[in-house]
């Protein structure tokens, strides 16, 4: 027997969830991880390679600037100037500084690592400070309100007896060494990479096949989704 009839609004239907899953998809995918913008006019690298003038940063991307080229970091509540001659890897919530010169203003608590040692502000108000890891020493000067220097010893993670705090006022400056830790050779960052199935690339390409699939069951018009029996 002859197949029913598609109705008539079914293929009016498939265009419409195609062109949906291809707008919408790219963008859900491009900004899943997204957590703040690079800006850099030249001169600054974004895994190894130039960076655009303005970049989406996702978790373990690593900035680089050049000499004489500094960048700026734009997430929601912060903002940060990344000095020139500046290795950073960009964490979300946190920057893993591995030597340069940072500048920041918060009001999301962004966080700053270098080594054992992690720098937060102390409230949720607008706080500024800056960060200099350079010749084996951690400076940091307060400038608007509070920030505490985390250092994490070799005990158990997480543990009381493994941690230590100090709280630097605004106004205040003070160095550290930053050799409290195994410190990683200069370029150990940019080497890190994101599992494979984590990357931004997996994810786009994993995107692309999940709408061309989609596509293809839905956006042929010679057939209908579930054929009328026999």
């Amino acid at each position: 027997m002859r197949r029913g009839r598609e109705p008539f609004f079914l293929p009016q239907w498939r265009n419409l969830v195609c062109g949906l899953l291809i707008v919408l998809v790219p963008a859900a995918l491009l900004g899943q991880d997204s957590r703040a913008i690079l800006h850099a006019n030249g001169g600054a690298l974004l895994n190894g390679s130039p960076a655009a003038n303005s970049t989406a940063l996702f978790p373990h991307d690593v900035v680089q600037t050049q000499t004489g080229a500094p960048a700026t970091i734009d997430a929601e509540g912060s903002s940060v100037t990344v000095d020139p001659e500046t290795l950073l890897q960009f964490e979300g919530d946190e920057l893993a500084l591995d030597h340069g010169h940072l500048q920041v203003s918060t009001s999301r608590s962004l966080k700053v690592r270098v080594n054992c040692m992690t720098i937060t502000p102390r409230t949720a108000e607008l706080t500024r400070y800056q960060v200099t890891d350079a010749d084996g020493k951690l400076q940091l000067k307060a400038e608007q309100n509070d920030v505490q220097i985390q250092l994490r010893g070799s005990s158990k993670q997480g543990s009381k007896a493994g941690l230590s705090e100090t709280t630097v006022h605004a106004g205040e400056q003070v160095t550290r060494d930053d050799n409290c830790a195994a410190r990683p050779k200069t370029g150990d960052i940019v080497d890190a990479k994101t599992p494979i199935l984590n990357s931004t690339e997996a994810k786009i390409i994993g995107g692309a096949a999940i709408i061309a699939i989609t596509c293809y069951a839905l956006c042929q018009s010679g057939n209908p989704i579930s054929p009328a029996k026999p």
